[in-house]
């Protein structure tokens, strides 16, 4: 078993018009203003034999964008581990107007106390700065409620899972998508789901049975690898609840896709997890790191999404998605759920202790670009066999 570095069917139209949108195609519309210099041409997602997709984006929302990537090194570099500093990202504002169609990024510091406040800057070389509060965040593997245990003969993306303690207790969550490296198949998960330290003795259940074992990890960015059985069937299909149909997932979003995708006043991105079902909702803050537990101590995620996708307690784990530009396929990975923020409501799926689980009005999740660079390994298909 290999733990990672540290530092490291209806068609896919009338799906995406159930969700409600995505992100924009290959060609560019001009809102505001008209496109000075040149288009960049930038890789923004990636398939699943390594395909490249590639958007051309106006330039001078590309340059502004490399500027404000600038500026959130820098603000890192700074102030990320003062004690007063929960995390660092970037955030849009409607209200800051756009740039060639696209929403102008800026830097987000999430603060404990007004110690922290009183340190930040207003800007970072030219990049304005806010500042917000900073929310208790929960992970969401659960072991208490086993909500949503249906066996498939197929094992996907959004599907119901567990690992067992050594206890025999059960910790329940969802499946991300199914990835592959030199034809081997792996589900992905959340890492916090087999604890800090798995090992590939570390089993993972669905239904009755064992479709897998931890193959790798990183305990830091909370994801794991299971290595599927040989004889496991498998889809590479995400299983969407009360949706008309389930996507296929062609790749991930790359780091400048994610950011493109984020600017767009207009993009969706769909959550599928086993205990909230599908939700939908848009990015709020991209590329934030700090992203830790108190229970698990080993968790300090890097390049972690924020979205308005309720979660829960059992949902860690599952895929947070949008629609793909590549015309062979339906939806790219955007991030992997973890955790959640902002409680809402108490789920009616209820246990002797606390009558049920807090639901989260916030999904954080680790970016998948950053799973792909840990890991080395694709999401979805690309031009390969679909699967089921």
């Amino acid at each position: 078993m290999e733990k990672e570095s540290e530092n490291s069917s209806l068609g896919r139209r009338k799906y995406l018009s159930f969700v409600g949108g995505g992100v924009a195609g290959s060609s560019i519309i001009n809102k505001v203003g008209s496109v000075t210099g040149s288009p960049v041409d930038v890789v923004t997602e990636i398939g699943g034999d390594g395909t490249k997709y590639y958007k051309r984006i106006p330039r001078d929302w590309w340059e502004y964008n490399k500027k404000t990537d600038s500026a959130l090194r820098t603000a890192k570099s700074h102030l990320l581990s003062h004690p007063d500093i929960d995390s660092i990202g970037l955030t849009v504002d409607r209200s800051d107007g756009l740039i060639s169609g696209r929403l102008k990024p800026k830097l987000r510091y999430s603060v404990y106390n007004e110690n922290g406040s009183e340190v930040v800057p207003n800007s970072v070389g030219g990049i304005p700065a806010v500042v917000e509060q900073s929310e208790p965040t929960e992970l969401l593997a659960y072991d208490e409620c086993p909500y949503n245990t249906g066996h498939y003969e197929s094992i996907g993306g959004g599907t119901g899972m567990y690992a067992k303690k050594e206890n025999g207790k059960k910790v329940f969550a969802t499946s991300c998508s199914v990835m592959q490296k030199n034809n081997n198949r792996f589900l992905l998960t959340a890492n916090h789901t087999f604890q800090c330290e798995p090992n590939d003795l570390d089993a993972a259940y669905q239904g009755n049975r064992v479709f897998g074992y931890v193959s790798s990890y990183s305990s830091s960015n909370d994801w794991t690898l299971i290595e599927l059985n040989a004889d496991e069937s498998w889809t590479n299909a995400i299983r969407v609840s009360d949706a008309i149909s389930n996507p296929i997932v062609w790749g991930h979003f790359t780091e400048a896709g994610l950011e493109y995708l984020f600017a767009d006043p207009n993009h969706y991105v769909g959550k599928q997890g086993r205990s909230t079902g599908y939700t939908l909702g848009e990015i709020t803050s991209i590329k934030n790191s700090g992203l830790s537990s108190s229970k698990y101590p080993c968790v300090d995620i890097d390049n972690y999404i924020e979205t308005s996708t309720e979660a829960a307690k059992g949902d860690s784990g599952g895929p947070i998605w949008s629609e793909s530009s590549n015309e062979n396929g339906d939806v790219s990975v955007v991030a992997m759920t973890n955790s959640g923020s902002v409680p809402t409501s108490k789920n009616t799926c209820t246990t002797p202790n606390n009558g049920g689980f807090v639901v989260h009005a916030k999904t954080n999740g680790i970016a998948a670009y950053q799973v792909f660079r840990d890991s080395d390994c694709y999401f979805g298909t690309g031009h390969l066999d679909r699967g089921e």
